[in-house]
């Protein structure tokens, strides 16, 4: 080996690294990963499956009204439902709210919580249904009672009336007799008939034809106890 041999060449510096080819695998872990990300529900922001429906703030008055909700119980709730809600939707569908002064925008995300607000409001519509049949029993109950009280209140009238027309129909024809009598006195008979005594007898014959032809305009009016001129 010769003593000063000449030194070794210098190893090329190396290139540039070529673009690393992603395997089928890494495509498929990618794409699980964007799925997972797209329906986890506690991501309200990133998941698709997120709908915003409308809570009514409503609550019943002493009257059995609805009254809406204080202004502050109003803000404080859309205050926390903007906080858990996409905020591009929640603002989509509050330009839409229907009525501002009740409804608050609430935002659902995950099949989860759709399940959770569908069995809500059917446990809701069962509650309403059941007060709707108690309210038809109590006004079939109440039509049945206010229709017997009725039929026996007309018959009580139909009685009074005929007893009224008997009455009338005698007084009539004591009235009649008195006044023919009256009329044309004969032997020492009583002085014909006073101007009041003819009003008596007019007024007389108006309660009888009321009597005969009830109404609410005429009956009461000759049942009043009113005193005769």
């Amino acid at each position: 080996v010769p003593l000063f041999a000449a030194a070794p060449a210098a190893a090329a510096p190396a290139g540039p690294a070529g673009p690393v080819q992603a395997t089928d695998a890494d495509i498929f872990g990618a794409f699980l990963a964007q799925m997972g990300k797209a329906w986890d529900a506690s991501d309200y922001r990133m998941c698709s499956f997120k709908h915003v429906f409308f809570d009514d703030l409503s609550t019943e008055a002493a009257d059995g009204t609805l009254a809406p909700p204080t202004a502050q119980e109003l803000q404080a709730k859309r205050a926390a439902a903007f906080a858990a809600s996409d905020e591009a939707l929640w603002s989509r569908a509050d330009a839409h709210n229907p009525d501002p002064s009740r409804f608050c925008p609430v935002q659902l995300t995950g099949f989860q919580a759709l399940h959770e607000r569908h069995a809500a409001q059917q446990q809701t519509a069962a509650r309403v249904a059941s007060a709707l049949h108690s309210s038809c029993d109590d006004l079939r109950a109440l039509e049945d009672e206010r229709e017997v009280s009725v039929a026996l209140r007309l018959r009580h009238c139909q009685s009074r009336q005929l007893q009224l027309s008997h009455r009338i129909v005698a007084l009539a024809a004591a009235v009649e007799s008195s006044r023919l009598a009256r009329a044309e006195p004969r032997g020492g008979g009583e002085a014909p008939l006073s101007k009041g005594e003819r009003a008596w007898v007019d007024r007389l014959r108006g309660v009888a034809s009321a009597v005969r032809h009830p109404s609410l305009e005429t009956l009461p009016r000759h049942f009043r106890g009113e005193a005769l001129p």
